[in-house]
């Protein structure tokens, strides 16, 4: 029915065109757009029917644009708009349905991928020699063609892997926006500065290897949110501070390590994980041995 409507709309254009350059014509073409204008001896074929046709065209219009609003009906749409806006002269009902499709379509945004900007704000702040970091366009709509990085199949990121990288630099509370992701791994290389307590929104973290860095400043409490955590190493760093009490609400950890530090106080002994923890993980440090009651886990801090 679109298609006829159309190739007849063509054709009487067609026919209005070769009629002499009268009034009878400006009459015509006024009958397309729907509006009476010019003297009554304008050809009634034409105007009846061209009249017929543009309301016809136009309910046509209407109904796929309220049904396809952004389908090529739309682009066959402005086509025939084309055809029926010759000489210059707007039509109503073309322009109304133009509005109309233009509401019910989406305008092309710019990227605003909340993941890749977070990745790309640690690109910021990393010193990257071997340029292990080069395929991290941020003008990208996601950041899961980007290598050492592994995302699921809605497009979240799920692995973050930069470990023997030889990247240096501090970590900013941006990657805590990575709600989805399950492996941190960022061992071995020679990043500095306080851990992020926004690591602690990571909900879906199972595994976070943080160790042989240069890590300063005390483990954030904030990681007793993490309650999906089964691997936590933290050894060979500079941390201080004693071991949060909040870990030991993490029933799901399996590995801890936090040895080759600087940190100081008793050793948690309470919760299904800690006392099983060898004494290998707690070694070269400041503790004063195992928690005991009625002196503070702090002790000696």
């Amino acid at each position: 029915m679109f298609d006829s409507l159309a190739g007849k709309l063509e054709i009487d254009v067609q026919k209005c065109r070769q009629l002499p350059t009268t009034s009878s014509q400006t009459g015509c073409y006024a009958s397309l757009h729907t509006v009476e204008v010019g003297p009554t001896e304008r050809p009634k074929d034409c105007v009846t029917h061209h009249t017929t046709n543009a309301w016809e065209l136009s309910l046509a219009w209407h109904t796929l644009a309220l049904f396809f609003p952004c389908s090529t009906f739309s682009i066959l749409f402005f086509m025939l708009s084309e055809v029926s806006t010759r000489k210059k002269k707007m039509v109503p009902f073309i322009s109304l349905s133009v509005l109309f499709v233009l509401l019910q379509c989406p305008l092309p945004t710019l990227s605003t991928n909340s993941e890749g900007n977070a990745l790309n704000a640690l690109k910021i702040q990393l010193i990257d020699p071997n340029n292990v970091l080069q395929s991290w366009d941020s003008t990208l709509v996601n950041p899961c063609t980007w290598f050492h990085v592994t995302c699921d199949s809605n497009n979240h990121v799920t692995r973050l892997d930069l470990g023997n990288a030889n990247i240096s630099g501090t970590l900013g509370p941006e990657l805590g926006q990575l709600k989805h992701l399950q492996y941190l791994e960022l061992y071995k290389n020679d990043l500095s500065g306080k851990i992020p307590k926004q690591f602690g929104k990571l909900k879906k973290l199972v595994s976070m290897d943080l160790y042989d860095n240069k890590f300063e400043g005390k483990i954030p409490k904030s990681f007793g949110n993490l309650k999906s955590l089964r691997f936590l190493r933290l050894n060979n760093n500079n941390l201080t501070g004693s071991i949060p009490r909040e870990l030991t609400h993490l029933n799901n950890l399996n590995i801890f390590d936090v040895s080759n530090n600087d940190l100081c106080g008793t050793i948690p002994v309470d919760g299904p994980s800690f006392a099983t923890f060898p004494p290998e993980s707690f070694e070269n440090n400041r503790f004063n041995g195992p928690e005991l009651k009625g002196i503070p886990y702090d002790f000696g801090c």
